[in-house]
């Protein structure tokens, strides 16, 4: 089996609904991001725009998990930090199982609905090549959600303005954060195209990674993930019983697209020409992670290609190093 990862600094704090940005920012702008959420008047219009556009996809969202808006971010955490960061993330998946809905039944400006949300945590390790490298002593704590909507993402941060912890959350993104994109991406690649639940059970292996491409190359990435997407319908298996020798066994698979602006905090600041992918993907145990990269070696003939953009195009991976620490399953 191979084991490969690689990590970016990258921040955003934004709600844009379509196409939007990653890009590399420093800890003051993250901090400028939150009183930008809480005061600027800019955010009163991004969420106006979101749910206008909503409007035009919400059936579409309703039967199709394409093109549904996610959510993504990691945080880099000292270990003496630990507890306290565990707590943030408890009270976080208590907020959010209390105040959304885990599915595409009812309406974003009651309980943002939501067709996944996770957050996995690992350990960082020396060389994140290789898992026999030894560990940092950092801790990787990665969300990942899907919303059925955009206006999901618009109300999941007005019920934020009244959740206490909310702060907790905006200061650790400046002090820990070291990637995050809220609503720059949307779904482009799943394993299924419906859009219903995807059920992650504490404890269960993930694979995240984060690829920054020239507008040149877009061509070439999205063949290479349909390509991709094929092959995982093809091996994988959404069902949790089987051999992850044969099927390799899957909770939730999907990789989602958007766009890098020059200014990740003003989406009126134009775009660099770069395309952001995010892949996410949870698996039922850690043989299936070895079974999914015997299957690709075998199997997934872009798979050297894969491997070849990574040190050009990646940003961001972590295969195997992390674990659903909090869920709605």
């Amino acid at each position: 089996m191979r084991y490969f990862c690689f990590f970016c600094l990258q921040l955003t704090y934004d709600v844009i609904g379509h196409r939007i940005e990653m890009s590399l920012i420093s800890a003051q702008q993250v901090t400028r991001a939150g009183s930008w959420v809480k005061h600027s008047p800019r955010r009163g219009s991004v969420v106006r725009s979101v749910r206008a556009r909503s409007v035009v996809n919400a059936s579409a969202a309703m039967t199709n998990l394409k093109g549904c808006p996610t959510l993504h971010s990691v945080w880099k955490v000292p270990k003496a930090d630990e507890a306290a960061v565990d707590a943030i993330w408890k009270s976080h998946e208590k907020w959010m199982t209390e105040t959304h809905t885990h599915g595409t039944a009812g309406k974003d400006d009651e309980r943002p609905r939501l067709l996944k949300f996770y957050i996995a945590k690992g350990k960082e390790l020396n060389d994140p090549m290789n898992p026999e490298s030894g560990e940092t002593g950092m801790l990787l704590y990665t969300m990942s959600e899907v919303y059925a909507a955009p206006e999901g993402i618009g109300a999941h941060f007005k019920l934020g303005d009244s959740w206490p912890d909310m702060a907790k959350i905006m200061e650790g993104i400046g002090k820990y954060g070291h990637f995050i994109e809220v609503g720059a991406c949307q779904v482009l690649t799943a394993m299924e195209d419906e859009a219903k639940p995807m059920i992650t059970a504490k404890g269960q292996p993930t694979i995240h990674a984060v690829f920054k491409v020239p507008a040149a190359e877009e061509a070439a990435f999205d063949a290479m993930f349909k390509s991709h997407e094929e092959f995982m319908r093809k091996t994988h298996t959404m069902n949790p019983t089987g051999d992850d020798s044969k099927a390799p066994r899957l909770s939730s698979f999907f990789i989602a697209k958007g766009t890098e602006l020059n200014d990740p905090m003003n989406p009126e600041g134009g775009a660099t020409g770069n395309i952001l992918y995010v892949m996410a993907e949870t698996y039922y145990a850690p043989s299936g992670i070895a079974g999914h990269f015997a299957q690709a070696e075998a199997g997934f003939k872009e798979f050297p290609q894969l491997m070849g953009y990574i040190p050009t195009y990646g940003h961001f991976m972590e295969n195997g190093a992390c674990q659903v620490f909090t869920t709605f399953g």
